[in-house]
């Protein structure tokens, strides 16, 4: 065990000035390195954010256009479109009171002449059950003799 302390203190301790050097020269060369590659990624990256920042904002300019476009065009016919009802309603309200009355004295005598015609109808059916009984009777007894 004690070898390995003595092991790890002689390279945690480098007896050799020039192995030093060339430790801290390599040690200084990956700080740099590391130093420019996150320099060149967070440029690449601000790079890449202002472009998708350009990006939605010609999108939104486009759908704006769109909706400014749709509503050019849809307005005017949805204000044709509601005149055109408005007057239909018009024109039913007008026939509703023109001819509402006639309505229900159409249905009125409907009803009446429905009422009759049950009547009728009944009628017609005892005289014809009447009939039916009338002639289904014998005229005269028959006799069966034994």
């Amino acid at each position: 065990m004690s070898m390995l302390l003595a092991t790890g203190a002689a390279f945690a301790n480098p007896a050799d000035p020039q192995e030093d050097s060339v430790q801290s020269q390599f040690e200084d060369s990956v700080q740099s390195q590391f130093e420019r590659l996150t320099s060149t990624l967070k440029a690449e990256g601000e790079w890449t954010l202002d472009a998708a920042a350009d990006l939605a904002s010609q999108a939104v300019e486009k759908s704006q256009e769109a909706i400014a476009e749709a509503q050019t065009e849809l307005v005017p016919r949805l204000q044709a479109l509601g005149k055109l009802l408005s007057e239909q309603k018009g024109r039913l309200d007008t026939l509703a009171e023109d001819w509402g009355p006639q309505f229900d004295a159409w249905r009125e005598a409907a009803a009446s002449s429905l009422a009759e015609l049950q009547r009728s109808t009944a009628e017609a059916l005892d005289w014809f059950h009447d009939w039916m009984v009338e002639r289904s009777e014998p005229e005269e007894p028959i006799e069966i003799r034994v």
